[in-house]
């Protein structure tokens, strides 16, 4: 039994499913900010399953690619296509029919409309797109995009299942962007920088100079400036439904509450961001509170989407992105250390 669920654990790191909860979350983002009813609970459970197909098949993939890369780096050093105990080739077919799947769900529960299957499969194309493009492009910013691009892609597939898109499905979407680009470029480039550099891969904080182990970066100004220029783009966009609202009229209730939270939650990733990247930070702090800020920058886009429809729909949207990050310890440290409660050690072989 403890054979199997290490096996188990290994198969979870490997496809990354602590992050799925973030391609689902975009889904019902898009779902919720469409017109018309939201969905059934049928409908919304088939699009989780469209969406963890997605997502198993796009890691996947990304492993396949960055496979040289994955094997010197200690973070990925029992993944089982580093290991072996997954080939190649069996990952990649695994791959090729979770999208097949993915695509033939959509057309399964789903009536036959163009609009709705061109977002999907630009979705797909733009992040497959990204594994096998991404630290090899001589303008890593435009990768960063692509990837940015194809999770705005994720919300509105949500939204044209639901109804078809509406401005709140478009400033969702533009949050999602920026936010990835923040995540990739930031958070992961850092992360990955020494071995990165090992291999010639080209990412923003290679080419900008950033230096050291994962537990021991050195961050340049200008990476530092890049970051916090994109999360306040993220603040902007989450003020932008509080002050529609704003202008419309509405009453403060259960409904202009998302509005209201949105841009304060925006604001605290923020504060957070600025404490993970300021020079001289002890490295397990650092390290947390880049944990911390990958969750709260992510719920400003939940109550964002949910603007107007009410609490019970923004709690579920959070519930689907937070649980699956939550069950792992890393995540719940690094917010308990954003507050304060809990001071930690660095650990380079930690799963961001």
């Amino acid at each position: 039994m403890n054979r199997w669920r290490a096996e188990g654990q290994r198969l979870a790191e490997a496809t990354r499913m602590s992050l799925v909860g973030v391609v689902l979350a975009a889904l019902l983002l898009g779902a919720f900010s469409a017109e018309g009813h939201v969905p059934p609970a049928a409908g919304l459970g088939g699009l989780l399953v469209v969406g963890t197909l997605l997502h198993l098949a796009v890691y996947l993939l990304n492993d396949v690619a960055d496979r040289h890369i994955d094997r010197t780096d200690p973070r990925r050093s029992s993944f089982p296509m580093v290991t072996g105990a997954l080939p190649m080739a069996v990952a990649t077919a695994v791959a090729v029919a979770a999208l097949t799947l993915s695509v033939a769900l959509d057309l399964l529960l789903f009536r036959v409309e163009p609009g709705r299957m061109a977002t999907l499969y630009i979705a797909a194309a733009a992040l497959v797109g990204y594994d096998f493009t991404g630290k090899r492009c001589r303008w890593p910013v435009l990768t960063d995009l692509l990837q940015g691009l194809g999770g705005a892609a994720v919300v509105s597939y949500g939204a044209t299942v639901a109804g078809g898109p509406t401005f709140a499905t478009w400033l969702t979407a533009a949050y999602a962007t920026i936010y990835l680009m923040l995540v990739n470029g930031i958070h992961g480039g850092i992360r990955d920088v020494e071995n990165d550099r090992r291999h010639g891969a080209r990412t923003l904080a290679v080419l900008t100079g950033a230096r050291g182990a994962p537990a021991e970066v050195s961050i340049p100004r200008v990476l530092r400036r890049y970051a916090m220029s994109l999360q306040t783009v993220l603040v902007l966009l989450a003020t932008m439904p509080l002050l529609r609202l704003a202008r419309s009229g509405a009453p403060f209730g259960t409904r202009l509450l998302p509005a209201v939270l949105a841009p304060v939650v925006a604001l605290a990733a923020a504060v957070v961001l600025a404490r993970a990247l300021r020079p001289g930070l002890p490295a397990g702090t650092r390290q947390h509170l880049g944990a911390a800020q990958l969750v709260l920058g992510y719920l400003p886009a939940v109550a964002m989407a949910g603007s107007g429809r009410g609490v019970g729909l923004v709690l579920l949207g959070m519930a689907v992105m937070a649980a699956p990050l939550l069950a792992n310890p890393w995540y719940r440290r690094g917010l308990l250390v954003a507050t304060g409660l809990h001071h930690c050690r660095p650990d380079p072989t930690a799963e961001r």
